[in-house]
């Protein structure tokens, strides 16, 4: 074969044609407002990576305004407003502390809390005549009583009649086991109350009403329940209507009280909620509300 005819039986690379468009790149597809299939988050990974892509992928960050302080490292502070959308959130402020301002507490104070009694109708009444009796007469210096009364049935350590039929709570054993499932049933944080029959040694056996303190020392199993207001069954009208007045008195005079009657009851002033169950008490002395308007009430 003639060395032309093996040139014309040689292989010979196709003519190139002209080169197409190149497709758009798939970076560019990233900042549309379509979501990406899933396709497309596979080509964006094996062409831009995988940190180029979780950036593309990432909300845009937002600039906040930043508070100056004496704690604050930078050297000016912006005051552009920015969209709403875009705002920082503020934490919501406290209400302003509760002060003595002449004989009243400004603004108000507010004392929450609960009243716990057994469910049977008479000491349900009684229970709400010592709230309200209360909360009426210290609106008389601005504090208001926000309690709620919430019966609950005897049942097991509830239970506190005896083999004699005597429905009373006798001793402070007593009052710690129905501490121990009462407390589970608090819905209001603040003061809590016990309305019960009452003898023995709960209150000094005088049967009205007292401050225990100390309930956590005697109760140590005790979860959530430090102290605890006891109020009696068979309080005359008198004695019920400011009691509780009374003893939140002696919780707010007792964490400073150095002389054990400093805070303690001041039968000298008739119309003093410290007062021995007088009718119609209106106040207390400027030292105690003092402390009744800023003290916490967390019992």
């Amino acid at each position: 074969m003639s060395v032309a005819a093996a040139q014309e039986h040689e292989v010979r690379p196709a003519a190139r044609q002209p080169a197409a468009p190149a497709p758009p790149s798939p970076v560019a597809a990233a900042p549309t407002a379509a979501p990406l299939s899933p396709t497309a988050v596979l080509q964006l990974q094996r062409s831009a990576g995988n940190a180029a892509l979780a950036r593309m992928l990432a909300a845009p960050p937002r600039r906040q305004l930043q508070r100056c302080g004496a704690s604050c490292r930078c050297t000016t502070c912006s005051s552009e407003e920015l969209p709403d959308e875009r705002l920082p959130r503020v934490l919501a402020r406290k209400p302003a502390a509760s002060v003595r301002k002449g004989d009243k507490c400004e603004p108000e104070r507010r004392i929450s809390g609960i009243v716990f009694v057994p469910w049977r109708d008479e000491e349900v009444v009684i229970a709400n005549k010592a709230v309200e009796g209360s909360k009426k007469a210290l609106a008389n210096q601005s504090i208001a009583l926000d309690l709620q009364v919430k019966p609950f049935l005897e049942l097991g350590n509830l239970n506190f009649t005896d083999e004699n039929d005597s429905r009373t709570v006798k001793s402070y054993d007593q009052v710690c086991a129905m501490m121990e499932e009462l407390e589970y049933m608090r819905s209001k944080p603040g003061v809590v109350v016990l309305v019960v029959p009452i003898s023995g040694e709960v209150c000094g056996g005088h049967g009205q009403a007292c401050y225990v303190g100390d309930l956590k020392d005697r109760c140590p199993a005790l979860k959530y329940t430090r102290r605890l207001i006891i109020v009696g069954r068979f309080m005359s009208e008198s004695d019920l209507g400011e009691v509780l007045a009374h003893e939140l008195g002696h919780h707010a005079g007792r964490p400073q009280r150095h002389d054990p009657t400093t805070y303690g009851h001041e039968a000298y002033d008739k119309d003093n909620y410290m007062n021995f169950g007088s009718a119609n008490r209106n106040h207390y002395r400027s030292e105690l509300l003092d402390r009744m308007c800023g003290l916490s009430f967390q019992f």
